[in-house]
């Protein structure tokens, strides 16, 4: 067994078996690499559950239909199962987020409760939205970087990859003559990720070779951070909620600003709402609530914040 299968096995090995590992197959590099590991994991019965795969075609790609044909054919010869899927992306806005969005609702409807959905991001991945999302300015939670897990409806979203360097992933392929597609768009260095990975990327390990572990250590203690404030929200939440649901502003007010902006951020996190940004934060606690009055409403994009009654 190859020790990048020890190293998935033991990552597999940290949770319960689901029903299904289920595989999102792009037919790149990355998700071909993973399929290959599972499936010589099932043909050693080292794998305690069913094994399958689906493929979203987004229909941008003059290689789209080439695309689904080889993840359709590389699944009859690992006999895996596939169900392939075609959607429809928004030409409105950016064209990554309105793939991304169609790809994950087609996720939802294909994958099963108890199913772990694998993806098949690597810790480069990881280290190129760090850093994408530090020269977006991004605080705690947007630095903790791509989650390892989290929920997807009844299932489980799992990057059981993301302490697999890209290079250890091309070794392995290359090592067991696997084949797999070239996504031309990944070459165009007017996406930004594009650039940090052939500009960027390069310099840094050319001057720091370890770089990779280091954040990787630096990722790990955000991540730990963003817990603690999280853990810190709801234990303020416990005083500060109201039978309705708002917060009293005589125990907000107690708080000082980072732990307002905190609880509040948390707050409407639980409420559904979108995602409160640095500017919006600072304009809320700095600006509104010190000067505000009963009957104030404040606007957060998708809905308007009132303080009224003793409450926000």
């Amino acid at each position: 067994m190859s020790d990048l299968a020890v190293k998935l096995l033991a990552e597999l090995s940290r949770e319960s078996a689901p029903g299904r590992y289920v595989v999102a197959l792009s037919g790149g590099l990355d998700s071909i690499v993973l399929l290959h590991a599972l499936a010589s994991l099932r043909d050693a019965d080292s794998l305690h559950a069913e094994l399958a795969a689906v493929h979203i075609n987004h229909q941008l790609s003059d290689m789209a239909m080439e695309w689904q044909a080889f993840c359709a054919e590389i699944c009859q010869q690992w006999q895996v199962p596939l169900t392939t899927r075609e959607v429809a992306v928004s030409a409105n806005g950016s064209l990554e987020a309105a793939a991304r969005a169609a790809r994950y609702d087609a996720f939802r409807d294909l994958v099963q409760g108890g199913d772990s959905l694998l993806l098949a991001h690597h810790l480069d991945d990881q280290i190129e939205t760090f850093l994408y999302r530090l020269l977006r300015g991004a605080g705690p939670q947007g630095l903790s970087g791509i989650p390892r897990m989290r929920g997807l409806g009844e299932a489980t979203l799992w990057r059981p990859l993301l302490e697999f360097t890209r290079a250890e992933l091309r070794t392995y392929a290359v090592a067991k003559g696997l084949q797999w597609k070239e996504d031309e768009s990944n070459q165009d260095d007017r996406h930004d990720r594009n650039y940090l990975r052939h500009h960027v990327f390069p310099v840094l390990e050319g001057r720091w070779p370890d770089y990779r572990a280091s954040w990787l250590k630096g990722l790990n203690l955000m991540v730990e951070s963003n817990a603690l404030q999280r853990e810190l929200a709801d234990q303020d939440l416990v005083s500060l909620l109201s039978p309705r649901g708002g917060l009293l502003m005589v125990h907000l007010e107690q708080l000082n600003p980072a732990r307002q902006r905190n609880v509040i951020r948390r707050w409407a996190k639980r409420l559904g709402l979108q995602a409160l940004g640095w500017r919006i934060t600072h304009q809320l606690v700095d600006e509104f609530l010190s000067a505000s009055e009963s009957g104030s409403s404040f606007d957060i994009t998708d809905c308007l914040l009132y303080r009224h009654d003793g409450e926000l």
